[in-house]
């Protein structure tokens, strides 16, 4: 086993809108898991030379070697909100181009699209720390060092710091401020909009 631990810089915050919802769905409160392993499989199918149309593919498999996927908000304290985006068709239907001075409405909308801001606690960027273990996966170093955006294309990151461990299992409980999972018979806090509980982890190695 080995495990990761990097860094991003938000620019301003993130765009990753709940899944079955209409189009005018909000956004999550923090990236989910699977939020960040498709900009971890979009660095890695770089690497390997591999087209868009493999994505979904390439996420199954990196999940297979997957123990551990989770972060923590370094500075920043989440602002969900919906606002207004012009949003124009540009497709062929029924042998109609749009958009369309003909069929207008169909050629235009302006659905309220959710966002998240990221706002800083301090003079720095807002910066979330992710903590990755896997078995059997062949992600490296630079392919976490390569993430350019966390969420839509407009939730763009920088990353500033990548370290990579041998981990080991303890079985020693204590408490962490990382998000994981709610877990049956785990006693848990609530503080406002996040819960807070006791589990065992994955450790850095000796």
């Amino acid at each position: 086993m080995k495990g990761f631990i990097f860094d991003v810089e938000y620019c301003w915050g993130f765009q990753a809108r709940i899944a079955g919802m209409s189009k005018t769905s909000s956004s999550y409160l923090f990236p989910p898991p699977s939020t960040i392993l498709g900009a971890i499989a979009e660095s890695y199918n770089v690497r390997k030379g591999r087209s868009e149309s493999q994505g979904v593919s390439t996420i199954v498999d990196l999940s297979k070697g997957i123990l551990s996927l989770t972060f923590k908000s370094l500075n920043a304290i989440p602002i969900s909100f919906q606002d207004l985006n012009k949003v124009v068709a540009i497709r062929t239907s029924e042998d109609e181009e749009y958009p369309s001075t003909v069929e207008v409405y169909k050629s235009f909308d302006a659905p309220a699209r959710g966002k998240t801001i990221l706002s800083s606690l301090d003079d720095k960027p807002p910066s979330l720390r992710v903590v990755l273990i896997v078995r059997d996966s062949d992600i490296t170093v630079d392919d976490l060092w390569r993430i350019r955006r966390i969420g839509s294309k407009e939730s763009l990151v920088s990353v500033t710091n990548v370290n990579e461990h041998d981990v080991k299992r303890v079985g020693k409980e204590f408490e962490t401020d990382y998000a994981i999972p709610v877990l049956d018979d785990i006693e848990i806090s609530s503080r406002g909009e996040f819960l807070y509980q006791f589990t065992s982890l994955l450790t850095e190695e000796a």
